[in-house]
């Protein structure tokens, strides 16, 4: 796992992350939101060898972007983790983010969790004031906050696209993301 040192306490420990070094992500086409996309068929990424992505949908719910992400846990979590979303702008600097809790449907958190249960996260991804509806790239990826320093969880065996910067094994992109 990255271990991120945070001095202080009052900046978000995801965004102090997100402000190191953004090089170029990868370019192949993926979704946009103008009909539902999904990710590709038998596309999984396993994180800290605990819980995998097994996919994702994008799809606009009530004038802005709703995503889901499935899971299930291939050990049981040692630790209740945070989904980092970083929207990435078409220079990869952070426009804004969807950092939330992992939870399942019923909201336990990941300690909870049965092995090989499937698990929706559903978030919606909306620019932040002052950034507009436009297509960004989504980084993703889980972290555990507390106790600091914070940790990101590597990404192994995965079949999503990475990034080819210093995120590379630490979260995966989804480019062209229509977000509003």
């Amino acid at each position: 796992m990255l271990t991120v040192p945070i001095r202080n306490r009052a900046v978000a420990p995801c965004l102090v992350v997100a402000m190191t070094v953004f090089a170029g992500c990868s370019t192949s086409h993926a979704p946009s939101v103008e009909s539902s996309s999904a990710s590709p068929a038998g596309a999984t990424a396993v994180f800290g060898n605990e819980l995998s992505l097994t996919g994702y949908d994008i799809r606009p719910k009530d004038g802005h972007t709703e995503m889901e992400l499935r899971w299930n846990a291939v050990q049981k979590p040692t630790a209740n983790y945070r989904v980092f979303v970083h929207a990435l702008d078409n220079s990869g600097g952070l426009a804004f983010q969807a950092d939330h809790d992992l939870k399942d449907e019923a909201g336990a958190p990941t300690t909870a969790w049965k092995l090989g249960e499937p698990v929706k996260d559903q978030f919606l991804v909306i620019p932040w004031p002052g950034h507009a509806a436009d297509k960004y790239t989504l980084r993703l990826g889980l972290f555990i906050p507390l106790p600091l320093p914070m940790r990101i969880l590597p990404v192994a065996n995965s079949a999503f696209n990475q990034p080819t910067d210093v995120w590379r094994n630490q979260s995966i992109v989804i480019n062209n993301v229509e977000c509003k």
